[in-house]
């Protein structure tokens, strides 16, 4: 403690804090090692006899896959001032997921689909800042105020030469991917053709339609640019009253009918 701190109106309580910590993520089971998938009683025959089977499953195993290591970091500050109505909680982060367990697939020729790797890394890094007031603490009645903010930013790097993007939600035409040196969550997708030399401008086709793009494209990015929550509550004897508004700014978005 800091004696010139003990019994201060302005200046309650302070905290600093600094961390590291680290985890992993596992991948599924018989990822690594050949299983068989035994099946009884799979049909029965004309003579009334019962099929049972062992079979081996189109995805190969790979015994040099490891888990995917998390590493986090985290500067902050926490403090309560003027009589504990004013409250702050500032932190700063930055989280990497290295070897990334992606799914590569395989030629047929093979005698199987897909397999899984370790392959690329994924960061995030970012601000949390939480703020409080109370207006009114009295034995009666209650208000305060609190808001939260908070700011992500993220990428993924180092992606295999035969992996150059990923799935994350959709589909294979269209959906949420992650490439590389991109932020995840990327929106592409078939998308409409344009002209270079008119300014980017939409092609109009001769019924009046709009023409696709032969090829596809990144429509957007579905990350938002920071969010924003505000909480009020107010308080009198036993009843008690709620409201919290939620803001967000950017983050691309796809629709259509």
């Amino acid at each position: 403690a800091i004696e010139a701190l003990k019994n201060n109106k302005y200046i309650n309580y302070l905290k600093m804090r600094v961390g590291y910590s680290t985890s992993a993520n596992f991948p599924d089971p018989y990822s690594t090692r050949a299983a068989l998938t035994i099946g009884t009683q799979a049909f029965n025959t004309s003579g009334g006899t019962n099929i049972n089977y062992n079979a081996l499953s189109s995805f190969l195993p790979n015994p040099k896959l490891k888990p995917e290591l998390l590493n986090e970091k985290e500067v902050g500050i926490e403090g309560k001032f003027l009589n504990s109505r004013l409250s702050l909680d500032l932190t700063f982060y930055q989280k990497t997921a290295n070897d990334q367990i992606l799914r590569r697939d395989l030629d047929p020729s093979t005698g199987f689909s897909a397999t899984q790797i370790n392959a690329g890394q994924v960061e995030n890094k970012g601000i949390e800042l939480g703020l409080g007031y109370t207006i009114i603490r009295n034995k009666k009645f209650n208000w305060d105020i609190n808001t939260n903010f908070t700011l992500n930013r993220n990428k993924a790097y180092d992606f295999p030469d035969e992996i150059q993007q990923i799935g994350l939600a959709g589909y294979s035409d269209l959906g949420l991917f992650a490439f590389p040196n991109q932020p995840l969550g990327m929106i592409y997708g078939s998308r409409v053709l344009r002209d270079p030399n008119k300014g980017n401008q939409p092609v109009v086709g001769t019924d009046g339609n709009y023409l696709v793009d032969p090829t596809l494209g990144i429509l957007g990015d579905s990350n938002p640019d920071f969010q924003l929550t505000g909480i009020t509550n107010f308080s009198y004897k036993r009843l008690s009253f709620r409201m919290q508004w939620d803001y967000s700014r950017g983050g691309d978005m796809f629709a259509m009918t």
